[in-house]
């Protein structure tokens, strides 16, 4: 599974939203538009890749832990949601070890 396939599932697993894609919304019109219930864009967001966009991942859940050593590849994430706790390990990037884990709290596993 690539990365933005990743970022789809935490976008409507995780976060809730309709996943939708769009061309030149202007805010004020895409505001108006989610409010209607059309998808969301998530052109632009990118948690597997943006950390600003992985902490409102993370803003989702009680309580987590980041831990890691980035100069080893060692990134671990546990995200606690509805009294448990769910982790996740990888090498490649913090940004993507908290997707990885908010989406086994949804009950989604990834490869």
């Amino acid at each position: 599974m690539n990365l933005r396939e990743i970022d789809r599932l935490v976008a409507e697993k995780v976060m809730g939203w309709k996943v939708g894609y769009s061309i030149g919304l202007e805010t004020n019109v895409y505001n108006s538009a989610m409010e209607l219930g059309y998808p969301r864009v998530v052109d632009e967001w990118i948690p597997t890749k943006s950390i600003d966009d992985a902490w409102t991942v993370l803003d989702k859940f009680v309580d987590y832990e980041l831990l890691g050593t980035p100069c080893k590849n060692d990134y671990r994430c546990k995200v606690k949601k509805d009294g448990k706790w769910f982790s996740a390990e990888s090498s490649e990037s913090s940004e993507l070890v908290i997707c990885l884990a908010a989406l086994k709290a949804v009950g989604v596993e990834v490869e």
